[in-house]
């Protein structure tokens, strides 16, 4: 889980005071009380049951937030929020079965706050402020993570923010050898990574614009490539380089898994820009 430094920056972010972010800290992590640690967040399947989450921060909202101000309330509720979903963020991004797709997190880390945010759309008229205050925060939470996701992500896993750093670096822009348009493509290095991966890229990616090369983008057809592979190596004893059977070393599989996942997030923001 990320450390209540890395949970008080971010609620900075959302303009949430470091001391109130600090007994928001408290109070989930359960100091002194372990048995209650991360109460009001239970999840099964990507889903927060919302029961809990909502019988928590109601009774807290009414509790301890009751006798302070308006700002107090609604700033203790912002941080009682983004606490637990930097904390599944954490999760996701260090599952075996995300944790090699960081877009995949953000995903899933959105969907959750988008299910708090209809869960207390249809609790506005029974429960007035409370519900007014986190239909504000899941909209600034939601706000956060499409906009500073590659920071959050450093922060919570810095190994991933490392791949991202590494498909940064291969990216480079080159003139379409038709129209001569500027568009973004794959440099020496990454091409040869991504032989390495069995997806190795067409030159029609690498020679012609998106327009040009007949509207494919890079990302799609390496998903492909990538479905292909490991289509046809799933029966192997070894199977393929996005395999962990296939390598001797974890920590090759998962960094060679995780730049490739790199690429592909980098290259679909990019691209639908430029289409």
């Amino acid at each position: 889980m990320p450390s209540w430094a890395i949970h008080n920056k971010w609620a900075r972010r959302l303009g949430i005071d470091d001391r109130i972010a600090d007994e928001i800290n408290r109070e989930i992590d359960s100091i002194g009380h372990p048995e209650l640690h991360d109460y009001g967040r239970v999840i099964i399947d990507g889903t927060w049951v919302f029961y809990y989450l909502h019988e928590e921060l109601s009774r807290y909202y009414n509790e301890v937030c009751g006798g302070y101000c308006e700002e107090f309330r609604k700033q203790c509720v912002g941080a009682f929020l983004l606490h637990h979903v930097l904390d599944y963020a954490s999760t996701l991004l260090h599952s075996p079965s995300v944790m090699l797709n960081p877009s995949r997190a953000r995903g899933l880390a959105i969907k959750l706050v988008n299910g708090v945010a209809e869960d207390y759309s249809k609790r506005r008229d029974s429960l007035g402020e409370l519900a007014q205050i986190v239909l504000y925060w899941c909209g600034e939470i939601k706000r956060l993570i499409e906009e500073e996701w590659e920071e959050l992500v450093s922060d919570v896993k810095p190994e991933a923010s490392k791949h991202i750093e590494w498909a940064k670096n291969r990216l480079i822009k080159v003139s379409c050898l038709k129209c001569g348009k500027a568009f973004t493509t794959i440099d020496n290095e990454g091409l040869e990574f991504l032989a390495l991966m069995q997806t190795p890229l067409s030159e029609r990616f690498i020679k012609y614009c998106f327009k040009c090369r007949g509207m494919e983008r890079i990302y799609t057809y390496l998903l492909m490539e990538k479905d292909h592979v490991m289509n046809t190596f799933k029966d192997s004893p070894r199977g393929s380089p996005f395999h962990r059977t296939y390598y001797c070393d974890d920590k090759l599989w998962s960094d060679n898994v995780g730049r490739w996942y790199a690429l592909i997030y980098l290259l679909a923001g990019i691209e639908h820009t430029e289409s």
